[in-house]
């Protein structure tokens, strides 16, 4: 007997996922009321595609009216047909797979900025707004470190613990000095501010080729200190994610444009652009080997 795989989400962002199986079931979706903005709830019946399957296996009144009634549990039930139907149209590529267990070139090559993907990887996540947090309070939590760290030597004099404290404080202070730290602030004002990004590593001999997404943190089943605090930023098991390609960064890009005519002030403004480009490119930009996705799902299994 096939036993059914239960999953655990962590994040869906449902808008996409009704607006792929609304495309697959030829806009079957898009004729009940689910953008009509109407506080009524839609039944949906017949026999055919979607309906005809949640007609037979619940018999669901389902109301998408966005502030009555989308629960969790029919978002999960969405993403389940979303998945099977993309597997069986052959427009989901698993990754690893069969033909790619490990990592080659030929993988990298098969993608289009446009594929679908299911990843089955460790991830890492970074949370931005914690790390800046983590960095505008250094100097206060470095002393804190150093006395918890001091406390637990109990065999120092007074005058030993003092000396000691001091050395501490001071190694790390000279390893994250005031310049260094009003410029990471800056750095994360400027370009991540509160984001989420989340990294998943299909294959463990090959750390290089990963996929990078940035989270909208409504779509999180909790908050990201809740997670972070059951999971870690880097959880010791394998997560799930179900996205799409939104770009393939080649292995020598350059964000510089040709050189366009026009006025002196036209050629500075575009000299501005393009050093905000290369800026960019070395604070938030996804570049080579990484692979830039759009997250629509992630769970455990």
């Amino acid at each position: 007997m096939d036993t059914r795989c239960v999953r655990d989400f962590i994040y869906i962002d449902i808008d996409r996922v009704k607006s792929i199986i609304s495309q697959l079931e030829e806009g079957l979706i898009d004729q009940t009321e689910i953008l009509s903005g109407s506080s009524e709830g839609s039944t949906l019946s017949g026999e055919g595609g979607l309906i005809g399957i949640f007609k037979a296996e619940a018999d669901l009144n389902l109301n998408f009216h966005r502030q009555l009634s989308e629960t969790k549990s029919l978002h999960d039930y969405i993403y389940n047909k979303v998945e099977k139907l993309l597997l069986s149209e052959s427009q989901l590529l698993r990754i690893p797979n069969e033909e790619f267990c490990v990592y080659s070139e030929k993988l990298r090559n098969s993608l289009s900025d446009t594929s679908f993907i299911l990843i089955r990887g460790k991830i890492a996540i970074n949370d931005f707004s914690q790390l800046r947090k983590l960095v505008s309070n250094f100097a206060e939590l470095s002393k804190f470190i150093a006395r918890c760290s001091i406390a637990a030597k109990t065999d120092l004099s007074k005058s030993q613990a003092k000396l000691a404290y001091d050395n501490l404080v001071n190694d790390f202070n000279n390893n994250f000095d005031k310049n260094t730290k009003e410029g990471l602030i800056l750095v994360f004002d400027m370009f991540y501010q509160d984001r989420t990004v989340v990294k998943i590593f299909p294959f463990r001999d090959n750390l290089d080729f990963r996929f990078v997404g940035n989270l909208n943190k409504s779509y999180l089943r909790d908050d990201i200190e809740s997670i972070i605090y059951k999971y870690g930023t880097e959880p010791v098991s394998y997560w799930v994610i179900f996205g799409q390609i939104a770009s393939i960064p080649p292995k020598n890009r350059s964000n510089k444009m040709q050189e366009m005519t026009g006025n002196q002030i036209e050629k500075a403004l575009h000299g501005l652009f393009d050093a905000n480009r290369e800026i960019e490119k070395m604070a938030q930009s996804v570049t080579f080997p990484e692979i830039a996705i759009t997250p629509i799902a992630i769970y455990r299994e």
